[in-house]
């Protein structure tokens, strides 16, 4: 949690681009773990499946805004 930018030392202040990527994997990971626990308590009802599949399609947003700030893919 270290950076050096224009000759400033900055310690102990997580980066915009660290925040982006924390934010992303934390998005992407809840849904996938809420969106399969749906399933499995419900034993795939088509409610769980459509639950899913809108966490699934609103942590794709999440990650295609934050890729533009961490860079990463």
């Amino acid at each position: 949690m270290t950076r050096y930018r224009e000759g400033v030392l900055s310690a102990h202040d997580i980066s915009p681009e660290m925040l982006s990527l924390a934010l992303d994997v934390a998005c992407l990971g809840s849904a996938r773990l809420l969106g399969i626990s749906g399933l499995l308590l419900s034993q795939g009802s088509g409610e769980a499946r459509q639950y899913a599949t809108g966490l699934e399609r609103r942590a794709d947003k999440v990650h295609d805004i934050a890729r533009l700030v961490h860079g990463l893919d």
